[in-house]
């Protein structure tokens, strides 16, 4: 698919594709302070929880109704909350760190600021193709070199023959007008510079070539990155209404399973591993949708929306 344009055209066009890569790159750090809270919410429910089963495992074994090992247990589960929720909390101001580098100033992200939409990909496939390389700053450089290229040769042909002039005029004689007319031709007749339209179609060529492969290069990485954002649209979809909702619940549906006295501890901290992993793999997932659909809209050379996720 060639494209032409003015000089003008194509550097105006290359300006909006650093717009779109700067816009990519905030969004995509909005996303990653949203998770880092995520994370650190997580963790602090955790030891929360954890807290109070070391509570209860003191109460429980002073009351003879629990050993001495559910209060081992129960605190080394506390210590590691703790150490999860620093790990959580270091990386939440890493991530607050990489927002403000990317935006160039210092900035934070509104505390209630939902994960941001993903961009919708309203074309098909072979759309968002023609789209990038119609606008992808890679495709349109060697373009314009092409194209400069070959206007160069067109002004090297143009030279080899020389324009021929021709004038003409009255001048009064003695007893009468005279017309005249004058013919000027430059020497040599003919520029010889075949040399020289000869190594520019080889520049030509080598810049078509340049042209066909970036243009191979980028529909391949439209292609990979819309199945990339298909699988992982089609992962969200899988996820039942109201699931994370009932996950949280469940943590401290085992808390107070354990205070009854109708779960073990060891049972407790098992299944609170897995309603905690089970949580992040869903944010993950959430998370995964929104990064594959930015980096689709980048490679496709669309801008994502401006209001998503502004700090």
């Amino acid at each position: 698919m060639a494209v032409a344009g003015s000089g003008e055209q194509l550097a105006g066009a290359a300006l909006d594709a650093i717009r779109r890569q700067i816009a990519a790159e905030v969004l995509a750090a909005v996303v990653s302070v949203w998770r880092g809270r995520a994370g650190l919410v997580f963790a602090r429910e955790l030891r929360e929880v954890a807290a109070r089963l070391v509570e209860v495992s003191a109460a429980r074994q002073r009351q003879g109704l629990g050993p001495a090992l559910d209060v081992d247990l129960a605190q080394a589960a506390q210590v590691q909350a703790r150490r999860d929720e620093a790990i959580a909390a270091q990386g939440l101001t890493e991530a607050d760190a990489s927002l403000a580098r990317t935006v160039g100033r210092d900035v934070k992200l509104v505390a209630s600021a939902p994960l941001p939409p993903p961009f919708q990909a309203a074309a098909a496939l072979g759309a968002l193709e023609d789209h990038a390389v119609a606008h992808r700053r890679e495709a349109l450089s060697v373009r314009a070199e092409a194209q400069a290229g070959r206007a160069r040769e067109e002004l090297l042909r143009r030279e080899r023959i020389p324009d021929v002039t021709v004038s003409a005029g009255v001048r009064h004689e003695e007893f009468s007008n005279v017309l005249a007319a004058r013919v000027s031709v430059p020497i040599p007749l003919v520029r010889r510079n075949q040399g020289e339209i000869a190594e520019q179609q080889a520049r030509v060529g080598q810049a078509d070539t340049a042209s066909r492969q970036v243009e191979l290069r980028v529909r391949l990485e439209v292609r990979a990155a819309f199945a990339a954002w298909q699988r992982a649209t089609e992962t969200v979809k899988q996820m039942e209404p109201g699931l994370e909702e009932r996950l949280r619940a469940d943590t401290n549906s085992l808390r107070e399973a354990y205070a009854r006295g109708t779960l073990s501890l060891t049972n407790v901290l098992a299944s609170l591993r897995e309603v905690q992993g089970a949580r992040r793999n869903l944010v993950e997932i959430r998370v995964e949708a929104v990064l594959t659909s930015i980096q689709l809209a980048l490679v496709a050379g669309y801008a994502v929306a401006p209001e998503a996720g502004a700090p």
